[in-house]
């Protein structure tokens, strides 16, 4: 499980992601990293949900390839990750489970639009998305479930706002989906650090609004956060 949230404004995506790493069947943290890819070559970036070597392998198919701009890439986007996974099976005898279920975004400036622009691909499908927001995880449950989604994301407030919704992330707890053998109904997910990418006209931003103090072998267990507090992680540091 990760967080992978992306909302647009009209100068700019914003993305912002978490940090945890897990090994499958495991709710222990075994490491931290980004969770965005940085293409400056089209001034975007790429976000994801999924096993974690999933945003290596898609990163190094894309340097192999070339794109005029930004749109060029984003009408290939469904087709380079389908040609990617597939390209798995070549290296190892079915490669291509290794993904497992996914989610990638990208997001980028897009010259066509002369803005910001957003698509994501679920298992190698285009998921039709609102275009100025986008919330992964959006619910613990199906149904409804509001608890991350009333926090909105205020364009005059981009961190704070940003950090709100990555923090009601945090405090949710999720099913462990695709950690076969693991006993726990729900765990707490979303750890490390809360990161904030930035891709306008101007090129690509990137800033760790919040640490969280998590640490690798154990479980992700936060402490809530009072309003207007920063406490439970360390701002902008």
């Amino acid at each position: 499980m990760s967080a992978f949230n992306c909302f647009l404004t009209s100068d700019a995506a914003h993305v912002f992601t978490d940090a945890a790493i897990y090994e499958s069947g495991n709710l222990k943290v075994a490491g931290f990293a980004s969770k965005v890819s940085l293409l400056p070559q089209y001034n975007a970036v790429i976000g994801f949900t999924g096993p974690y070597n999933n945003l290596s392998l898609l990163s190094t198919f894309i340097a192999g390839l070339q794109y005029d701009n930004f749109d060029h890439l984003a009408a290939e986007f469904v087709s380079v990750i389908k040609r990617a996974v597939a390209k798995t099976n070549d290296i190892v005898p079915n490669g291509a489970a290794m993904w497992g279920e996914y989610t990638f975004g990208l997001a980028g400036w897009s010259p066509k639009q002369s803005g910001p622009a957003f698509f994501s691909v679920n298992n190698g499908q285009e998921v039709a998305v609102p275009a100025t927001k986008y919330y992964n995880p959006d619910a613990a449950v199906e149904g409804f479930d509001d608890s991350i989604t009333r926090h909105t994301f205020d364009p005059d407030r981009p961190g704070e706002s940003g950090l709100e919704i990555m923090r009601a992330q945090r405090l949710t707890r999720f099913s462990p989906l695709g950690n076969v053998g693991v006993k726990h109904s729900r765990y707490f997910a979303i750890g490390g650090f809360a990161q904030h990418t930035t891709v306008s006209r101007d090129g690509i931003s990137v800033k760790i609004l919040e640490r969280w103090p998590d640490q690798i072998g154990r479980t992700v267990m936060p402490v809530p956060v009072q309003a207007g507090s920063m406490t439970g992680g360390t701002f902008g540091r």
